[in-house]
């Protein structure tokens, strides 16, 4: 579960935080971790969008890119 969630919103450190709360195990911290960090590489790796990319936020002007400096 935390590896899927690691891949698709790549963010591992909150897929071991949430699984760790949910189930209680503690004792399982390491694995656990050791897979969200291994499927995030390994979505990072594989390129594509992630579950919270927003297309408009691309398309967006950032602090780099002022409208009216073009």
């Amino acid at each position: 579960m935390a590896a899927f969630l690691a891949a698709t919103a790549r963010a591992p450190a909150l897929a071991v935080l949430m699984l760790m709360e949910l189930s209680g195990a503690y004792s399982m911290l390491l694995p656990v971790a050791l897979a969200a960090w291994l499927a995030a590489r390994i979505s990072r790796r594989l390129g594509g969008r992630f579950l919270y990319q927003d297309e408009a936020a691309l398309k967006r002007p950032g602090p780099g890119r002022c409208w009216f400096r073009r």
